[in-house]
């Protein structure tokens, strides 16, 4: 099992200086791990105490040394001092403990690994060596209720629900516990990630995208380094569950927009009001926000929803007399679209309150409909429906407001799906004024300015500047959170994060085509450009382009601006990367594939034979939907990769021949390979460069292996893998395939 994966079934605890000294930190923890223990419907978790300064703690042995412990604990709560972690990291390893979670603080004032370098790289080595995984230091809490574990100084018991939280900040930690004990909700998991010396908010989220328990998530940004393993594991996550983030991280407001403008381009909600925030629920899901049924047994509280009636799908039931008219609603046939349906009921009126709950309960385990109850009074009624995936309310504004982030997420996954349009050549540039100033580094940034046009096969033209819109476009490389391009016309001003692909270059042209008739096209070409200088010029800080004209005889620009400096940031977003493209013969390439790739990635799904697409998927599957292939183009480079063997055209225009994918496990560092080849190509060498090339991708990436499953009657695959190397096994739940395997 996975380290970090133990905290799915965490059965034995071992806690590390273990205290009830009055009025210390440790003791407040400790008398919070045994009191969240006690439970009548769950075998309690084992406990094991060390601390050789105490005979014993909440009345219970300790132990002197960890050598002592009997068994082998799933997970070990480190609360001694500072100075004695990296020996107590040391002997947890040797007994077999493979991860911890430090509270203890180096000092009262740390918050991150950068208060005290020199003592987190020592405790960092010291884990690594021993191998094993470390939360901390610093954590504020980790709290699991429905294993009865509570790791923090909050005292009152979290109820057990389907949302995780996950936060930075000691003080959002407790804040957002403390609201969320007002509001009655639960949580699957809350969890401070502390300095992340080791295991970061990246690896807690890959964590929780596998926690069954936890069915949304909800992320506050503060304190946190925004990197691009964290995106990306947030993207992953957003892909397969709800989530929204909390977008606090910053006092800077362009920093602050770039965030928002980042989370918006990777299909991720976000929102910068707390109030919202804590209120998020993941259900029920909604695709549209004016498509909303409300079911009520009162006037006064359906009032309160103040929701226009031109958006409902159906009457507002204002007048029922009992449940038993709200019931008649209630029929499968009723909820068997993805309209959520609120219900709203006063109890103090209601004599069919537990025949109405049973109905819900009953279409909750049937999946049908999208069901949000927003009743008062009982916490053990909300408690039954949270558990039969019901999303309960305190008040209609909560439930209307968790709607609302609900169709943001669903419109920002469409959006972030949207097929971006194909490649095609640039046009030209012209600077009237480029000034790099006299000296040896502005010699050498004009070098390198010419030569990232040069490779994109542009050419620099001298002359003044045409009629037209004109622009101040320039594109920075922040310290604080990476480099990010802004674009200016008079007092609109628009950023977003570098690299830009087309998409993300309409989406930041959106509000100047409101306002002025731009030609869209010559503008998103020279943009796309710009974003391409940036990652072709390693050596340059800035680049700054004023009065910017873009038109269809090219880019013109009044004068333009560059700045040398090696740059320390990386992007946020994994760029495409050219570097792994490879000619193999005088017609044909080797490259990774973009988004703008879709189309013709379905044409040659289409041309493939039903027989080919079973070998493939190992099902019968007629077409490629939008989704899916968006799916399959619009990767993440830094967790997923596919080859595709094409022509030299353009991306959108270039036929695809022949695709090998890996998408990779970063808990199990390990990757899942698939690969199709057209059979007018297939026998030629080219299926065995598309796998090497692959393999040789994943060796870079540090993966420790690669595995596919494969039909048994597939024996071209089958004898592929094996001249490759793979080992053969046989499925461990299919009789009809075998898994192969090859350790990197």
């Amino acid at each position: 099992m996975n380290a970090i994966a133990r905290l799915n079934a965490v059965k034995h605890v071992a806690l590390i200086g273990g205290s009830d000294r009055a009025g210390s930190e440790a003791a407040a923890i400790t008398a919070n791990v045994f009191a969240g223990n006690v439970s009548t419907d769950r075998e309690p978790l084992r406990i094991s105490i060390v601390n050789p300064r105490h005979d014993s703690v909440a009345e219970q042995p300790c132990l002197l040394r960890i050598a002592q412990i009997t068994g082998i604990p799933d997970l070990a709560l480190i609360l001694a001092p500072w100075a004695e972690v990296p020996s107590i990291i040391d002997q947890l390893a040797r007994l077999g403990c493979r991860l911890a979670v430090i509270l203890s603080r180096p000092r009262p004032s740390f918050f991150s690994p950068s208060d005290d370098p020199r003592g987190v790289r020592l405790l960092k080595s010291r884990a690594q060596a021993a191998k094993i995984r470390v939360l901390g230091p610093a954590v504020a809490g980790l709290i699991v209720p429905h294993l009865g574990l509570n790791a923090s100084r909050v005292e009152h018991a979290l109820e057990a629900g389907s949302v995780a939280l996950l936060t930075a900040n000691h003080s959002l930690f407790h804040l957002s516990l403390d609201h969320a004990q007002r509001l009655r909700r639960g949580f699957s998991l809350a969890l401070d990630v502390g300095g992340g010396l080791d295991l970061g908010w990246a690896d807690a989220i890959d964590l929780l995208a596998q926690h069954e328990p936890t069915r949304a998530l909800m992320l506050a940004s503060a304190c946190m380094r925004v990197d691009r393993a964290g995106l990306s594991a947030l993207r992953a996550f957003a892909t397969r569950k709800p989530v929204l983030v909390l977008n606090t991280s910053t006092s800077r407001a362009h920093v602050s927009n770039l965030q928002q403008a980042t989370f918006d381009r990777l299909g991720i909600p976000s929102t910068l009001a707390f109030a919202e925030w804590i209120e998020f629920q993941p259900n029920p899901p909604v695709e549209d926000p004016t498509q909303l049924t409300i079911l009520s047994n009162s006037n006064a509280l359906a009032a309160l929803c103040e929701v226009p009636q031109a958006v409902l799908e159906s009457a507002i039931v204002t007048d029922a007399p009992g449940a038993r008219q709200l019931l008649d609603w209630l029929e499968p046939a009723q909820t068997r679209s993805a309209v959520p349906t609120l219900v709203i009921i006063d109890p103090s009126i209601e004599p069919d309150r537990a025949a109405l709950e049973a109905r819900l309960i009953e279409l909750g385990r049937a999946g049908l409909g999208a069901l949000a109850w927003c009743g008062v009074g009982e916490d053990a009624a909300r408690q039954r429906l949270r558990e039969h995936g019901i999303a309960v309310f305190a008040d209609p504004q909560a439930a209307l407001k968790s709607l609302k982030i609900r169709a943001l997420s669903a419109a920002l996954r469409t959006d972030a799906r949207v097929t971006p349009p194909p490649l095609r050549p640039s046009l030209p540039w012209a600077i009237k004024r480029l000034s790099f100033g006299s000296t040896r580094a502005g010699r050498v940034a004009e070098r390198d300015l010419r030569q990232a046009l040069a490779e994109l096969n542009i050419s620099l033209l001298d002359e003044t500047t045409a009629d037209g819109l004109a622009l101040d476009v320039q594109w920075h490389a922040d310290p604080e959170f990476g480099p990010w391009l802004q674009l200016s016309l008079g007092t609109i001003v628009r950023v977003a994060p570098l690299p830009l692909d087309l998409k993300a270059i309409e989406a930041l042209l959106s509000a100047l085509t409101a306002k002025h008739d731009l030609a869209t096209r010559w503008l998103r070409d020279g943009l796309y450009v710009l974003s391409e200088i940036f990652r072709l010029s390693d050596n340059l800080l800035q680049l700054q382009l004023n009065q910017a004209q873009f038109n269809p005889l090219g880019v013109r620009s009044v004068s333009a601006l560059a700045i040398r400096g090696k740059r320390n940031v990386d992007t946020l977003i994994a760029p495409y990367p050219l570097e792994l493209e490879e000619l193999i013969d005088p017609e044909l390439k080797i490259r990774p594939i973009r988004g703008e790739d879709e189309p013709e990635l379905k044409r040659g799904f289409n041309r493939l034979t039903p027989e080919e697409v079973r070998m493939r998927f190992h099902y019968p599957l007629k077409a490629l939907t939008h989704d899916l292939a968006a799916e399959l183009s619009q990767i993440d480079y830094e967790r997923q990769m596919a080859f595709i063997l094409t022509t030299y055209q353009a991306p959108g225009l270039a036929p695809i021949f022949g695709v090998s994918r890996l998408s990779a496990d970063p808990l199990e560092r390990s990757a899942e390979f698939a690969i199709v080849i057209g059979r007018d190509y297939a026998g030629r060498g080219f299926g065995r460069k598309l796998m090497q090339k692959l393999i040789d991708h994943a060796t870079r990436l540090g993966l420790e292996s690669l595995w596919g499953d494969v039909l048994l009657e597939n024996d071209h695959m089958l004898g592929l893998a094996s001249a490759l190397g793979f080992h053969q096994s046989p499925h461990p739940d299919e009789a009809s395939l075998k898994r192969v395997i090859l350790k990197l």
